[in-house]
């Protein structure tokens, strides 16, 4: 018996010992398993902080770096994909940007609001204004966010209809106090509409809200030489004008690379008068961003100013081709070839920029308007 029971303790020891160390073995595993995906998780969390407080701060290529250590970490992080497109929108990386997109379209279920959002900047960067609108269209259905309404609501303005923009900017507010954008884009309709007191107050709450937001020091600027009264004395308005480029040098002062500065300071220039000046500083915005078709038409009216009616079509005709929907370019361009006795091309022009706002039948040469009329 002491033989046999020997014998049986013997055979049960080594596989009780087995057991024993690979319980052990097994829970260090698990534990080293653990502690692996919790630091996986601490370093995801972190890259994601990283990379939002960078996309805040307008450094998106430390952003777009951030998000990829969350990709490399964890190939399936929705998140990561979509904010790293977003990143790459701001660039002007659209083609980055859609690769992305359709990462993270094979790993969600369904369309997320903010898939939807990016989607509507890819194709807002690209031109495909319409697309945008229906993109950040579904955005809103799907959660709505200031974001979406802001970027909608540019876009809309961008297409020219105005209530809808400003209906939606009005919303994004409403939704957000603090997000400054859409504060600059109603400083922009107002500038447009010729409301300089709601130009400056926007862009005032605006600069209120983003300190470097250099586009909107400049409507401030500007806003402040086209409130100087008709009838102050010439020191009141030598010193009103002093304050309004003083103002528009600070706009330079917050991003020297801001095309929409220059822009306002050729504007300023132009209304003094100083159109080879305008001219220079219409070119420095066109160098800085030469999608922008009203910097092209400003520069056209500045060679018209000029007697330099050539290249004031080359320039409005630029315009046009980038921007179809606004009234004033058809009106600047008929203006341009009324001087060069092309009367009948002008009555389209003008006939165009009555179609799309009647309110400028006011604004066609006395002795052709019956001629618009008449071909409406």
């Amino acid at each position: 018996m002491k033989r046999t029971g020997g014998k049986t303790m013997d055979r049960r020891a080594p596989w009780g010992k087995c057991v024993l160390l690979f319980g052990v073995v097994l829970m260090t595993l698990l534990g080293c398993t653990t502690t692996v995906v919790d630091q996986n998780a601490v370093a995801i969390n972190e890259a994601m902080a990283a990379g939002d407080a960078y996309y805040d701060a307008g450094d998106y290529q430390l952003a777009i770096d951030k998000y990829a250590t969350v990709t490399d970490l964890d190939k399936d992080y929705l998140d990561a994909w979509i904010n790293k497109a977003r990143s790459e929108v701001a660039l002007g990386q659209t083609a980055a940007a859609r690769a992305d997109l359709n990462t993270a379209k094979g790993i969600m279920e369904q369309t997320t609001a903010e898939y939807a959002d990016v989607e509507g900047m890819i194709f807002w960067h690209d031109g495909k204004r319409d697309d945008a609108v229906k993109s950040f269209t579904e955005s809103i259905a799907i959660k709505p966010t200031a974001y979406a309404y802001s970027n909608r609501g540019h876009v809309n303005y961008e297409l020219h209809k105005l209530d809808e923009a400003k209906s939606d900017l009005t919303e994004a507010i409403k939704l957000n106090p603090d997000l400054a954008e859409p504060h600059h884009t109603l400083a922009q309709i107002a500038v447009d509409a010729g409301d300089y007191v709601n130009a400056k107050k926007y862009a005032e709450s605006g600069l209120k809200l983003d300190a470097k937001d250099a586009r909107n020091q400049a409507i401030i600027g500007y806003s402040t030489l086209m409130l100087i009264a008709d009838d102050v004395t010439e020191e009141v308005r030598t010193q009103k004008e002093a304050q309004a480029w003083k103002e528009l040098e600070a706009a330079k002062t917050l991003d020297a690379k801001e095309a929409v500065v220059y822009n306002y300071m050729g504007l300023y220039k132009a209304e003094l008068g100083d159109y080879e000046e305008a001219k220079k500083l219409y070119d420095q915005a066109i160098g800085l961003n030469d999608k922008e078709a009203t910097f092209y038409n400003n520069r056209g009216i500045a060679y018209y100013n000029l007697g330099k009616n050539g290249e004031a079509l080359t320039d409005v005709n630029r315009a046009i081709t980038l921007d179809k929907l606004n009234p004033e370019f058809f009106l600047g361009r008929g203006f341009i070839l009324t001087t060069q006795g092309l009367e009948e091309n002008a009555i389209a022009d003008f006939k165009q920029a009555v179609k799309l706002d009647a309110k400028y039948i006011e604004r066609v040469p006395g002795w052709l308007a019956a001629q618009v009329k008449s071909e409406d």
